[in-house]
C-alpha cells in the first residue's frame, strides 16, 4: 500500500470553460493528509470549499459536476483524472468561475502542471476501496460493471456508427506511467452534427478545434488528425477515472484514535493515552461513587464512544483509516504500528507474569487479597491498566467496536473446559491466537472484515465448548433434607 501525495508547490494554468465559453483560472496547492481533493471557489463568494465526493455530484450533461455550499462547479473530470492519474491524493483546486478550464480537450496540460509543481509524499498510508463482489450499472445499452481484481484495470469498450470509431476496446492498467502515457492524451471529441444542438442547450460554448475532435460524416476536422487510433475510447477511460475520484478514505481508546485523526496526531498514542485514563477514571468512580465496575465501565466507555462519534463529525470528509479501527483491518496494520503493538504485547505479558500471584488473587477475591496484605488497590489500577492496554493492541486487528468481545469469549470458552486458574489462562491464550489466526484467514479467503470473521469465529467456539463442557456433562448435586 502506498502512502498518500500531494503537490510539492502551488501551480496556475488559464484557459476557457468547454461549455461555458468563460475564461477561468485554475490553481492547484498542496493539501494536508487525508483532505481529499477540494474545490473552492475564488469567484467573490469568500472562498467557499467543496469535496469532491460523491454527495456532492450533481445530475448534468456532457460533464461531471458537483454542487454544494453554495456554488457549482462543472466539466472537473479531466482535472480529477490527471490527480488520480498520478497518484495526487491530497490537493486543493481553486477556481474563478464555475467550470474548470478545458484546455486542449484532454488531461495533458494537467498533467504537466503537475509534474512542473512536484509531487510530495505525506508519510501517511492512503487508504482505498475495496471491491468485494461485482457491482454493475445498467442504462439501456449503456453499462458499467465492477469486479473484484488483484489490480487496478479498467476494460472499456465503445460503439458509434462512425467509419473512424465503430466498435473500440481498451485495456488500460493502472499506473502513473500508463496514465500519463496511455490516457491522459486522449481528447474530448463530438459530432459536427449535433453542434448546433448543443449551443441550443447553452452547452459547448467554448469548444473548438483547438480543445475538441469534431467528426463529419466521414472524417474529422481537426487538420492535427488523432493522437492514437483508438483515441475516442481512451478519452472515455479518462473521463471514467476522473468520475470515479469522488466515490472514494475499543470506545476509549477510538475516541484516541478519531481525535488523533482529526488533529493530526498520532492516533496510536492517543489511543493508549484515552485507554489508560478512562480505566483509571472508571476505577476511581467505581470506588468513591461506591457504584458496581460494571456501571462505571458503562458510563465512562458509552461517553467515550460519543467524543469519538464527535471527532468524527469535525473530520472533513470521509477517513478510511479512522473506519479501520472502528471495525477492524489487520491486513492494514503498518510495520511502525506492528512495532508498537509487539512491544505493548511484551509488556502486558511481562507484567502479567510478574504479578500473576496478586493479579489472580486481585480478580477473584479482593477482600481476601486485601486481608493476606496484597497492595489490593494498586494491583486493581494495574489489572485495569493491563486490559486497556490489550484493548489498544487489538484495536486494529478486531476493531473498538467488536475488541471486548475477544477479551471475554476466549476466557468464557476456556472456564467450560476446565477449573484450574493456570489452565484456564492457557487455554484462553490458545483459544484466542487461534480463532484470531483463523479468522483472518477466513476474512482473506471471504474478502469479509477481519474483525467480524475474528468475533463470529471464536463465537461459534464458545457454543461448543458449552456443549461438550466437561461442566455440562456432570449432573448437579441436590441436597434432600426430610
Amino acid at each position: 500500500m502506498r502512502t498518500q501525495q500531494t503537490l510539492a508547490n502551488a501551480v496556475s494554468c488559464t484557459g476557457v470553460g468547454l461549455h461555458s465559453g468563460q475564461p477561468v483560472t485554475l490553481t492547484l496547492k498542496p493539501a494536508p493528509i487525508s483532505t481529499g481533493v477540494v474545490f473552492i471557489n475564488r469567484n467573490g463568494h469568500n472562498g467557499a470549499s467543496l469535496a469532491a465526493s460523491i454527495k456532492h455530484v450533481v445530475p448534468t450533461e456532457l460533464c461531471t459536476a458537483i454542487s454544494g455550499n453554495g456554488f457549482q462547479v462543472k466539466t472537473i473530470e479531466h482535472v480529477l483524472a490527471a490527480l488520480a492519474g498520478l497518484n495526487v491524493d491530497n490537493a486543493y483546486v481553486e477556481l474563478n468561475a464555475g467550470e474548470a478550464p478545458a484546455m486542449d480537450g484532454s488531461a495533458a496540460h494537467f498533467v504537466r502542471l503537475i509534474r512542473s509543481a512536484g509531487i510530495a509524499s505525506q508519510g501517511r498510508r492512503q487508504p482505498y476501496l475495496k471491491i468485494t463482489r461485482p457491482l454493475e450499472v445498467v442504462d439501456g445499452a449503456r453499462r458499467v460493471r465492477i469486479e473484484p481484481s488483484s489490480t487496478a484495470k479498467i476494460t472499456y469498450s465503445i460503439h458509434y456508427n462512425h467509419p473512424l470509431i465503430q466498435t473500440q476496446t481498451y485495456v488500460y492498467e493502472h499506473s502513473a506511467h500508463a496514465f500519463e502515457h496511455e490516457i491522459a492524451n486522449a481528447r474530448t471529441f463530438g459530432f459536427l452534427q449535433e453542434v448546433e444542438a448543443l449551443w441550443a442547450r447553452g452547452l459547448g460554448q467554448g469548444g473548438n478545434l483547438e480543445n475538441t475532435i469534431v467528426l463529419s460524416q466521414d472524417g474529422i476536422l481537426n487538420e492535427s488528425g488523432l493522437r492514437f487510433a483508438n483515441e475516442f475510447v481512451r478519452h472515455k477511460i479518462l473521463d471514467l477515472i476522473g468520475a470515479f475520484v469522488g466515490a472514494g478514505t475499543s470506545h476509549a481508546a477510538f475516541a484516541g484514535v478519531a481525535l488523533g485523526y482529526l488533529m493530526g496526531w498520532p492516533p496510536l498514542g492517543l489511543a493508549i493515552i484515552f485507554g489508560l485514563a478512562t480505566v483509571w477514571i472508571t476505577g476511581w468512580v467505581e470506588e468513591k461513587g461506591r457504584m458496581k465496575l460494571d456501571v462505571s465501565i458503562g458510563i465512562l466507555y458509552t461517553t467515550t464512544m460519543a467524543l469519538a462519534i464527535l471527532f468524527i463529525g469535525l473530520m472533513k470528509g470521509y477517513n478510511a483509516e479512522v473506519y479501520g479501527y472502528l471495525f477492524g483491518s489487520v491486513l492494514s496494520v503498518t510495520s511502525e504500528e506492528l512495532q508498537i503493538i509487539g512491544g505493548l504485547s511484551i509488556l502486558v505479558l511481562g507484567l502479567i507474569l510478574l504479578f500473576s500471584k496478586e493479579l489472580y488473587f486481585i480478580a477473584f477475591d479482593q477482600e481476601m487479597a486485601e486481608a493476606s496484605g496484597v497492595p489490593a488497590r494498586r494491583m486493581f489500577f494495574l489489572l485495569l491498566t493491563l486490559v486497556a492496554l490489550t484493548v489498544v493492541v487489538s484495536l486494529k486487528t478486531v476493531g473498538a467496536i467488536l475488541v471486548f468481545a475477544m477479551i471475554l469469549i476466549p476466557a468464557s470458552t476456556a472456564y467450560q473446559l476446565t477449573s484450574s486458574l493456570m489452565t484456564l489462562t492457557l487455554y484462553s491464550v490458545i483459544i484466542g491466537i487461534t480463532t484470531s489466526v483463523a479468522g483472518v484467514l477466513i476474512s482473506a479467503a471471504w474478502d469479509v472484515p477481519s474483525g467480524p470473521a475474528i468475533v463470529l469465529l471464536a463465537t461459534t467456539v464458545f457454543f461448543v465448548s458449552v456443549l461438550l463442557s466437561p461442566k455440562r456433562m456432570k449432573s448437579p448435586t441436590r441436597a434432600h433434607v426430610h
